[in-house]
């Protein structure tokens, strides 16, 4: 389902989806990723990362 709804963003669009059932690791996610994508996952520089993080007034205290 999550794979899914981040690979088929337009089909889910407008929708609310919960896609969570445990919590896991990044390391531990990014090995859920790669076997549901069968590729690895794609990854930002830290920097933009936290120039992303910085510019959205809900993500700020994070």
């Amino acid at each position: 389902m999550a794979f899914d709804a981040f690979e088929n963003s337009e089909k889910h669009a407008g929708q609310t989806l919960s896609i969570f059932g445990e919590s896991v690791s990044v390391l531990e996610f990014m090995a859920k990723y790669k076997q549901g994508a069968g590729r690895d996952i794609s990854s930002s520089p830290d920097f933009l990362g936290k120039l992303i993080l910085a510019m959205n007034a809900q993500t700020r205290n994070l």
